[in-house]
This record gives structure tokens, C-alpha cells and sequence, in this order.
């Protein structure tokens, strides 16, 4: 069995025999995140310019991907405020 990281132990907290799509869609966000991760390690090692292009074409795929998985998945957990409120009020009493 593999590792969890920090990401992987907080979506897992989440209980998915509630939602058996949910816990298959999450499997799919870790598999993106390792093929991430995987061509990172590939990107450090020494390659032709050809087999870069290709793990650099792979990786923008995957991270594509995740991104829209992630997004139907889990999106209100990822949204963040433009300011902070109190940004705001500051603005509200100079004018």
C-alpha cells in the first residue's frame, strides 16, 4: 500500500459509502496527481528534447484533466474570496 499524503487523508475523510461516485472520482484525482508527480521525477532525469516535449505534452494533459475533475468534483472547496472583508470595509468608509 502507498503512502497517503496530506491531500489524499483530508479527501479521504470525506465518507464516500454515502456517495460511491464521489470515492470513485477520488481514486481518479489521486491517479492524475501520481502521473503528475511520476513526470516531474521523469522531467529531473536527463532526456532527448523529443522525450521531454512528450512528458511535458503528458503532463499538461494530466494536469488538465485533474483540473476538471477536481473542479466538478469538489467544487465549493477550492473557492477563495477576491478580498478579504476587511479590505472591503476600509474601501466602504474612505468613500
Amino acid at each position: 500500500m502507498r503512502p497517503t499524503t496530506a491531500l489524499d487523508s483530508n479527501l479521504l475523510d470525506f465518507d464516500s459509502s454515502l456517495h460511491p461516485r464521489t470515492g470513485f472520482e477520488l481514486a481518479r484525482i489521486r491517479t492524475h496527481r501520481s502521473n503528475i508527480h511520476r513526470y516531474r521525477r521523469l522531467l529531473r532525469t536527463k532526456l532527448s528534447d523529443l522525450e521531454r516535449d512528450f512528458i511535458e505534452r503528458r503532463m499538461a494533459h494530466e494536469q488538465a484533466a485533474l483540473d476538471a475533475l477536481v473542479a466538478e468534483t469538489l467544487p465549493a472547496a477550492f473557492t477563495i474570496p477576491n478580498e478579504s472583508p476587511s479590505a472591503s470595509s476600509r474601501e466602504s468608509r474612505a468613500s
